[in-house]
């Protein structure tokens, strides 16, 4: 980054406010040129190739007369340099923005950045950080990974805003949505120098990025992946979404600690991510000091249809809690299977879950009987920022509200730029400090997740909802 001088900063400040502002048009025309390079600086600028994006922008603004793109063209213009901490540039192009044009909508956003260059200016940098982003781009992704990259580029912005002097540079590779993709994007990514990556989607991507930013001693945050190999045995490796493993204990103790439940069932398919949880929740619910009398792994769906047969009511009645695991396959069918059949057994019973049931459409039938499950996303608007990051979201989406994935890129990146920000200046954000970082961080309510690697590499964090009368609660 380059520092500007002190006698051109005392310039640009006695400046401000105080130039002569040229006569703005009150009519502006189209410009078909200026429009196509405005379009090309913005497909730069969304590929965070800031210094293309900065060109094609000046180019729109400059080259065309005055016309309807010529202030968002500076503005963004100025964002793309300041994006890239090329902090004087940026300072160049928002001045001119403000003096030229007072009158434009966007001349109150440049008089900020205008600003924050100014402070970055002054400050002796830590140099740029780079924030590798590797997702896949195919047809059958694409929306998936625009949704989180766009989450995780609003959450940027804030940061480079906030910190001007330690500014974050976003570099995207493509994962192809393959292991091998997912590898040599993370070699790429590597090689230029990235501090940490966010990225795949999948956690069959997610095994091969793993094992090659272990190599690299390279932190990488896998938002979506869920096989608990993807962190085994690993250091540099981190899971943000809480695996079958975690939400089968996280229910368990629940159940013991925020039930009082002492007498408990397992009902689950044998193959499948259920039959995964069983045991555990099993294991942790013995480990606390309950008895687990039933515990039924169904060899085929269709057993689904027998369950009173399988499981009588009157050992179903000696129970406090029947914990069934769901897999999303043909997940509305089984619930009201599972439902009807205890109905019928006549026996009111707490039923225990994972996220699956948070999607039964209907949740009425499930009102005999208490419900408690694990949940993973629970957005929250009315949290601090959580408007405003829904504003600029449908801003950079063309008015798409954030979605899941949206809200998960946002909160990653926000968890890890907060513990970047906490290293010290002199670290120069070394790889193995961050990783200790992230491990030893304190629990962090996002805006829809919740992280707490409590000092390892899995998320441990979840949400538990109950269903009472008919309606869905949070209740931890």
């Amino acid at each position: 980054m380059r520092l500007l001088p002190l006698a051109v900063l005392l310039f640009v400040l006695a400046s401000l406010g105080i130039a002569p502002s040229a006569a703005q048009p009150v009519e502006a025309p189209t410009s078909a040129r200026a429009e196509a390079s405005f379009e090309r600086g913005l497909v730069r600028y969304e590929a965070a190739d800031y210094g293309a994006a900065a060109t094609w922008f000046l180019q729109a603004a400059t080259n065309f007369g005055f016309h309807t793109k010529t202030t968002a063209a500076y503005l963004m213009a100025g964002k793309a340099h300041y994006a890239e901490a090329d902090f004087p540039a940026a300072l160049g192009i928002f001045t001119t923005l403000v003096n030229q044009f007072p009158r434009s909508r966007y001349a109150p956003e440049a008089q900020r950045l205008l600003e924050a260059s100014v402070r970055a200016s002054r400050t002796e940098p830590r140099g740029p950080f780079n924030l590798g982003i590797m997702l896949p781009v195919g047809e059958r992704d694409g929306n998936f990974s625009q949704a989180l990259f766009n989450g995780i580029r609003i959450a940027v912005d804030e940061h480079n805003g906030a910190n001007p002097a330690a500014p974050v540079r976003m570099v995207f590779r493509d994962s192809q949505g393959s292991g091998d993709g997912a590898r040599v994007a993370l070699g790429l990514l590597a090689s230029q120098n990235a501090g940490a990556v966010i990225g795949p989607l999948y956690s069959a991507e997610a095994l091969d990025a793993a094992e090659a930013a272990e190599r690299q001693q390279l932190p990488l945050l896998a938002p979506m992946a869920t096989d608990e190999a993807v962190t085994e045995r690993r250091r540099y490796a981190f899971q943000l979404n809480p695996t079958p493993t975690t939400r089968a204990r996280t229910m368990a103790r629940f159940a013991l600690d925020g039930m009082g439940a002492r007498t408990l069932g397992v009902v689950a398919e044998q193959d499948g991510t259920g039959g995964r949880m069983a045991p555990v929740f099993d294991a942790t619910a013995t480990r606390l000091g309950a008895t687990v009398p039933v515990y039924d792994l169904l060899g085929d769906r269709r057993d689904w249809f027998s369950l009173t047969q399988r499981l009588p009511a009157t050992d179903l009645a000696t129970l406090d809690a029947l914990y069934v695991p769901l897999d999303s396959r043909d997940a509305e069918q089984t619930m009201r299977n599972v439902v009807r059949n205890l109905d019928q057994a006549g026996v009111g019973l707490r039923l225990l879950g994972n996220g699956v049931w948070h999607t039964m459409s209907d949740i009425e039938p499930a009102g005999p009987f208490a419900l408690a499950y694990t949940l993973d996303f629970v957005p929250d608007r009315d949290r601090l920022g959580g408007l405003d990051f829904v504003e600029r979201y449908r801003a950079l989406s063309g008015g798409v509200d954030p979605d899941r994935l949206a809200y998960t890129g946002y909160d990653t990146a926000r968890f890890l730029l907060t513990q970047l920000a906490s290293l010290p200046a002199t670290e120069n954000a070394p790889r193995d400090a961050l990783a200790n970082a992230l491990r030893s961080a304190a629990p962090y309510q996002g805006l829809g997740i919740r992280i707490d690697l409590a000092g390892g590499q899995s998320n441990q964090a979840l949400y538990l909802m109950e269903v009472r009368d008919g309606q869905r609660v949070l209740v931890e």
